[in-house]
């Protein structure tokens, strides 16, 4: 799934220049959607017919943000040629940008974007004369949404980049003209990457609901890994933690229907000697007042809202204990493998692994040749996390000579096989 703008689909409609970009073969996208003002589609791929059905004489603008999901067949990235203009430059001077105002009787109107300004603009000062009448700013990766006029923002820049779509919620009820930042005189900064988390794994969806995560102060320096949330043991979205107070979950819980369901958050440290660990306890939060009075500040306050409510938005916060328990012994959530260090070793070196239960467990060493070396465990062990030594000797005692080794390690039904290296 990507947000995109024009830059990233200009002429991929039939009646463009030809550039027939949804025939290709391999098939390359499933759909595409769009959202400017009462401009509102999209296309999307009939396995049945074999055809694409929807709007397909939709005039692509620069202006225009555009969500797209990609088939699995593309599995590199795929450039697009562009034939058009990006509006504001010299030979495209109309950049006006118009948000039309929310129908009667609605709460906002919901509106896509496509941001071609500069670099390193802070979304706050894009939308500064229009601020007080958005709700909410949305990126592919990050939001900010406002609750009783005070804002609930994630920890880190909130920039655009050159070629991103940005969703925001229009409350005015008058229309209003933007226009970004004119680049072509000016050097472009580099775009800001968006850490993306990698240890947990889950399925992006076209539209998500930010869950903003308050760390405990012991977590905000030296703490450096993932957290994601999880509904019924199934993740749905996780984010980085790297220094900050704040981190944002953009979980792709829209629509989705879990009143019975067990809702819980994962955390995992880099580097960790153990698996993630599971959060059952945490609360919701909404902004609340200050001291007892009408003025509304940043303060949280728990909420009567739960993760049944499909709400705009979700404020979670948890304290130190719920993150590393309280003193008592806790699993780790998954039995797998870590590795060895030091790699290469010089004589010593600790094989670490995890057990999410009672299992029988196997970890043996090989040579290159496939010869058993050394059987370090073979019996069964109870849930934990274990560290084994290998001081380079074989099961007679004899000291291994340098070289390649294989380590393999088996628990219930996971297997896995990794190298070291023994220098002398």
């Amino acid at each position: 799934m990507g947000w995109y703008p024009h830059s990233r689909l200009e002429h991929v409609f039939h009646h463009q220049n030809e550039n027939n970009f949804l025939s290709l073969e391999p098939r390359y996208l499933n759909s595409i959607e769009w959202k400017y003002n009462d401009i509102e589609g999209g296309v999307y791929y009939d396995e049945t017919t074999e055809s694409w059905i929807g709007d397909l004489d939709h005039l692509v603008d620069s202006r225009h943000g555009y969500k797209i999901h990609k088939s699995s067949r593309m599995t590199f990235p795929r450039p697009l040629v562009t034939n058009g203009f990006y509006c504001g430059i010299p030979n495209n001077q109309n950049n006006q940008i118009v948000l039309s105002a929310k129908e009667p009787g609605a709460a906002f109107r919901e509106i896509w974007l496509g941001y071609f300004g500069l670099n390193g603009q802070h979304a706050f000062d894009l939308f500064d004369e229009i601020l007080d009448d958005i709700i909410e700013i949305k990126t592919q990766f990050w939001s900010a949404n406002k609750f009783k006029n005070t804002w609930a923002i994630p920890f880190g820049p909130m920039t655009p980049n050159f070629g991103e779509l940005i969703s925001i919620k229009y409350t005015g009820d008058e229309d209003a003209v933007l226009y970004w930042p004119q680049m072509f005189s000016v050097e472009q900064d580099d775009p800001y990457l968006h850490p993306q988390a990698d240890y947990f794994e889950f399925e992006e969806e076209a539209d998500y609901i930010p869950i903003y995560i308050f760390l405990p102060d012991e977590l905000e320096e030296d703490f450096a890994g993932e957290i994601g949330i999880f509904i019924d043991d199934v993740c749905y979205g996780a984010a980085v933690i790297d220094g900050g107070e704040i981190a944002q979950i953009c979980a792709y819980i829209i629509d989705l229907d879990f009143e019975e369901s067990d809702v819980d958050f994962e955390i995992y440290e880099y580097g960790g000697r153990s698996g993630s660990r599971r959060i059952d306890n945490y609360t919701i939060m909404s902004i609340g007042t200050i001291n007892g009075t009408d003025e509304v500040g940043n303060v949280l306050v728990r909420s009567e809202t739960s993760f049944n409510k499909n709400a705009m938005f979700y404020i979670v916060s948890f304290s130190i204990e719920d993150v590393l328990g309280d003193g008592e012994d806790i699993l780790p959530l998954k039995t797998e493998l870590e590795g060895n260090f030091p790699n290469p070793f010089n004589p010593v070196t600790t094989i670490r692994y995890n057990l999410s239960k009672q299992e029988k467990v196997s970890l043996r060493v090989y040579n290159i040749r496939g010869q058993l070396v050394r059987t370090l465990v073979d019996e069964i062990q109870e849930g934990g996390s274990y560290s084994v030594v290998w001081s380079g000797e074989s099961d007679s005692g004899r000291n291994m000579a340098s070289g390649l080794y294989f380590y393999r390690f088996e628990a219930g039904e996971y297997k896995d096989v990794r190298r070291m290296v023994l220098l002398k």
